[in-house]
């Protein structure tokens, strides 16, 4: 198509100028600009002031009230069916909570960016990052201040609390509260942040922001206070940073280390000056007192049946203490048990029993949209287990038919073949549990009341089953895990409900079974992961509600006292836990 002039582009949008407020007002209008002019869905030579409907409506449906001309000051009108949709929504309500989306003090004159997940050296606590004059840049600023994510007035937009802030830096950090999953990544960047580098005259980099989302640039000047970005050459020309990206981090790109926090753009609408400012990341984490990760980007995650409903519902822990409302994994994803969750190849994989008695999995990365769940060719009877050893995936179940142990195992989720029976011995009343421990993998049991475990070093062979504990009596199927070079077994006790606990050193000879000092009776089996150093144990409380507690150790004999992960978790099953 020919290129008009400059002046002809500027006589048609002085027109549309006078016009543009009466064709808005239309039914349907969304948008008037001018351009080429359409016939069957090709460009014509034609310019024309075009008139973008959500949906045409046949003329006959029109009264003259709400027909649009045909044509104003000699410049014919276009109507173009279309529906813009944001690839990418940045001032909308995100939760999960990723760096890279739109955030704001009330108290401060506009939104900014949120640039990354960060972490209080002294306490751990998860945070958000910004600028000073993002957070802290106003009248009656004060520590406590609230947070929203986006911009709004709403009790739901609070994310958290003003903490503190340098102005020579630019740079702030508020603590994130418990209200929305808090994930590791940057949109565009989810599988998150690995470190930080420093800034170098050359290096490639982009940022996350806003207002102009994921742009790409190249460093071109340092100095010991900061750098600056310029487009990346060889790329056609994009505005790098706009009003609002402010907050946002600029990423080397090769291992998606933070150099630097943005903070200012330039204001000439030139191309060759575009250019960006930012702060250097490690003057920023050392005035703040923050990291930028924490335990290599690994978060401890939770995944249950809701109390309410049949929904599968998942959370996740920086630390393993302050725990966030559960989000639902989606309509679709129901269950009829207590699910299994584990961490392979990147994802973090879950497999439950439907509602149909049929076994399923999905899995997820670190964007935590679910991928659809499917169907392995196999019924059973009560929740599943999952492992890892020896780089494969294994699920265990008890079979609907005979109530015998079955496994199966894949390199891949997706690629797990039907199960078969462990040994044609086994059998089980509740759901198994396994674990890798000294290059053997282990699977425990509940049989007749006692508890039972076999042991292989292939995965293929298993012998049959032998009694850990003859005299204890077993209320529910067991938890084992590898714990600083020993085996932790856990199980409720079937006349108490206590939680009980065992160690072994070889997985054959166990300790005598003592009930976990501080806890609160159990309504079932209670589930174990080991976690930044700790042993973390999961449970439903005996109680109405069925709340879901934790509590953690570093020896497995001296327990933290019983935590409620949030008062709206609930579970009428046992949770799953798992570090991703």
């Amino acid at each position: 198509m020919p290129q008009i002039s400059q002046h002809e582009q500027n006589r048609l949008l002085t027109i549309l100028d006078k016009c543009e407020k009466q064709l808005e007002d239309y039914p349907g209008v969304h948008y008037v600009d001018i351009g080429f002019k359409y016939k069957n869905g090709e460009p014509t030579e034609t310019m024309a002031i075009r008139v973008h409907l959500h949906k045409k409506l046949d003329k006959n449906e029109l009264d003259e009230s709400t027909k649009i001309p045909a044509m104003i000051d000699g410049v014919p009108i276009d109507i173009i069916e279309s529906n813009p949709k944001l690839q990418v929504d940045r001032v909308a309500s995100w939760d999960p909570l990723f760096g890279g989306v739109e955030i704001r003090n009330p108290k401060c004159k506009g939104a900014g960016t949120l640039g990354a997940l960060v972490f209080d050296n002294q306490t751990q606590a998860p945070m958000g990052l910004s600028n000073y004059h993002v957070l802290a840049k106003g009248d009656n600023i004060a520590k406590g201040d609230k947070v929203m994510q986006p911009n709004s007035r709403l009790k739901s937009a609070v994310v958290g609390t003003l903490e503190r802030w340098d102005r020579a830096l630019d740079c702030a950090v508020f603590l994130l509260d418990d209200k929305r999953v808090i994930a590791p990544g940057i949109v565009d960047y989810y599988q998150g942040i690995t470190g930080m580098t420093n800034a170098v005259v050359g290096m490639y980099v982009s940022k996350s922001g806003r207002s102009t989302g994921t742009t790409y640039g190249m460093i071109d000047g340092v100095t010991a206070k900061g750098f600056t970005i310029v487009p990346r050459p060889g790329r056609p020309f994009v505005e790098i940073s706009a009003s609002g990206d402010s907050g946002a981090v600029w990423l080397e790109t090769e291992q998606n280390r933070i150099a630097g926090l943005h903070y200012a753009g330039e204001r000439s609408n030139d191309p060759s000056k575009e250019r960006a400012w930012a702060k250097h990341i490690s003057q920023v984490a050392a005035k703040l007192d923050i990291s930028v990760t924490q335990n290599n980007n690994r978060f401890l995650y939770m995944v249950w049946r809701a109390n309410n409903s049949n929904k599968l519902h998942f959370s996740n822990s920086v630390n393993g203490e302050h725990w966030n409302i559960g989000l639902p994994m989606g309509d679709r994803y129901t269950s009829s048990d207590a699910p299994a969750i584990a961490s392979h190849s990147n994802q973090l994989i879950c497999a439950w029993r439907d509602e149909s008695n049929q076994l399923r999995m999905c899995s997820t990365e670190h964007d935590f949209q679910w991928a659809q769940s499917h169907r392995l060719s196999n019924v059973i009877k009560s929740g599943p287990s999952l492992a890892v050893f020896g780089h494969r995936l294994y699920l265990a179940w008890q079979d609907e038919s005979a109530n015998q142990l079955y496994i199966t195992s894949s390199k891949t989720a997706r690629g797990l073949p039907k199960g078969k029976s462990l040994n044609n011995h086994d059998s089980s009343e509740d759901s198994p549990a396994m674990t890798a421990f000294k290059g053997v993998l282990l699977i425990v049991w509940k049989a007749k009341g006692r508890l039972h475990i076999s042991h292989s070093s292939d995965g293929k062979a298993w012998p049959k089953g032998k009694i850990t504990h003859p005299h204890a009596k077993i209320g529910s199927g067991p938890a084992i895990v590898s714990f600083k070079n020993r085996l932790f077994m856990t199980w409720r006790a079937a006349t108490t409900n206590k939680i009980m606990l065992s160690r072994s050193t070889d997985g054959r000879s166990w300790s005598a079974a003592r009930p976990i000092d501080g806890e609160d009776k159990c309504l079932d089996c209670p589930s174990l992961v080991v976690f930044n150093e700790r042993l973390y144990l999961a449970f439903r409380a005996k109680e109405a509600t069925k709340k879901i507690y934790t509590m953690s150790s570093t020896d497995g004999k001296q327990w933290s006292p019983a935590q409620l992960t949030n008062n709206k978790n609930a579970s009428p099953f046992t949770p799953a836990m798992a570090v991703f």
